[in-house]
C-alpha cells in the first residue's frame, strides 16, 4: 500500500500474497480481513492488470473459504462511515458473486438492500448489484427479475444517495441486458416517472439516465407513449447550464429518437394537427 512502491514492486508483492494464500489454504482464514483491506483497493486501480490481479486473489479466497466466511469477514464494512471503504467492499462482493454465482448471493443482497439499520448498508447493497452488473454484463439476464426486485424499493428511499444509486443501478442493468428484459423493469416504471417530476440536479439526471436505457427495451407503441411523457422534462432541462446534465439529456433524446414507434408517431402528428 506504500505510494513509493513502483508498479513492478507492487506486482511482485501481489504475486507473493497469491502464492502464500495458495500454499496456506485454510490457515489464512484468521487473516482474511487484513488481506482484503490491502487487496480491495486494487479492484478500482486505473491499471487493468492490477485490477485483474486483485480479482484473482479475491476470487480464489471465495472459492477456498466459501460464501459464509466471506460474508462474515466483509460484513462490518458494508455500513462503514467511509464511502471509499463501502465502495471497495461492493467491488469485492461483485468478485465473490462472479466466483460463486449470483444465485448464492441473492438472499444476502435482499437483506442488505432492505436494511433498516442504516442507509449506508442499503446504499452498499445496491452498489454491489451495480458492480455485479458491470463485471458480469449480459450474464445477469437470467437473474434480472430478482436483482431488480432487490433494489426497486430504493427509488423511494428517504436518502438521496440511495435513490440516486438505485437509478444508476437500473441504468446498468438495462444497458447490460438490452434488448431483453423489459418485463423485469415493469415495477420500477411508475416510481421512475414520479421521480423525474419530483427531483432536480443529480437525482433527476440519474432517473433520466435510467429511463433513457429502459425505453429502448419497450415495444414501439409503449416506447412512443413514454417518450412523449419524458419529452416535457427533456425540453425543460435542455436550458440547463450543467454540462453533465446536458450530456444525459442529449443521450436520452438520441435513444428515444432511434425507436421505431417514436418515428412513426412523429409522422402521424401533422395529420392530427391539420384535422
Amino acid at each position: 500500500m506504500e505510494r513509493t512502491l513502483e508498479d513492478q514492486e507492487q506486482h511482485l508483492l501481489v504475486k507473493v500474497i497469491n502464492r502464500v494464500l495458495y500454499k496456506l489454504d485454510d490457515l489464512v482464514r484468521p487473516y482474511v480481513h487484513k488481506i482484503l483491506v490491502i487487496i480491495e483497493p486494487l479492484l478500482i486501480n486505473e491499471d487493468y492488470y492490477t485490477r485483474i490481479e486483485g480479482h484473482e486473489i479475491i476470487s480464489n479466497h471465495s472459492k477456498a473459504d466459501g460464501l459464509a466466511h466471506m460474508i462474515s469477514t466483509m460484513h462490518p464494512d458494508i455500513n462503514h462511515t467511509n464511502e471509499y471503504v463501502r465502495n471497495t467492499t461492493a467491488c469485492a462482493f461483485s468478485v465473490v458473486a462472479s466466483a460463486l454465482g449470483i444465485p448464492s448471493l441473492l438472499l444476502f443482497l435482499k437483506a442488505i438492500c432492505h436494511s433498516k439499520k442504516s442507509w449506508q448498508a442499503r446504499h452498499t447493497g445496491i452498489r454491489i448489484v451495480q458492480q455485479i452488473t458491470i463485471m458480469m454484463g449480459c450474464a445477469v439476464l437470467p437473474h434480472l427479475r430478482n436483482l431488480v426486485a432487490c433494489i426497486a424499493h430504493g427509488l423511494a428511499d428517504e436518502q438521496q444517495k440511495v435513490w440516486t444509486m438505485t437509478a444508476l443501478d437500473l441504468t446498468a442493468l438495462a444497458e447490460a441486458t438490452a434488448p431483453y428484459g423489459i418485463k423485469s423493469f415493469n415495477k420500477v416504471l411508475k416510481p421512475l416517472w414520479l421521480g423525474i417530476h419530483l427531483h432536480r440536479g443529480k437525482g433527476l439526471a440519474a432517473f433520466l439516465k435510467a429511463i433513457g436505457f429502459i425505453i429502448p427495451l419497450m415495444d414501439p407503441e409503449y416506447a412512443s407513449y413514454y417518450t412523449e411523457e419524458v419529452t416535457v422534462i427533456l425540453i425543460r432541462e435542455f436550458q440547463t447550464s450543467d454540462e453533465e446534465m446536458m450530456k444525459i439529456v442529449l443521450k436520452v433524446v438520441k435513444q428515444c429518437a432511434a425507436m421505431e414507434g417514436v418515428l412513426t408517431s412523429r409522422k402521424a402528428r401533422p395529420t392530427i394537427h391539420s384535422g
